[in-house]
């Protein structure tokens, strides 16, 4: 059994509103120099005080956002 735990999903509470989700391998669209564009969520990455996200296309990825370490995200692994 790996160590290393992959995030597949993680879920942010925001009072008042639906919940944020993000998904491995969800297409979101997005404003990208001001035109709408499909990128997918290619992997979710735990650092010291944030989740890293990171879209693309295709073969290329590059971190998107930051979703700040609380008690109102929901983390789900994948099961290898």
């Amino acid at each position: 059994m790996s160590n290393t735990k992959r995030i597949r999903q993680i879920t942010e509470a925001i009072f008042g509103r639906e919940p944020f989700v993000y998904t491995v391998g969800q297409t979101r669209n997005l404003p990208i120099k001001d035109v709408v564009q499909k990128r997918t969520i290619f992997e979710i990455i735990e650092s010291e005080t944030c989740y890293e996200i990171y879209i693309g296309t295709g073969e290329t990825s590059q971190h998107w956002c930051d979703i700040a370490k609380s008690d109102r995200v929901n983390v789900i692994y994948f099961i290898d």
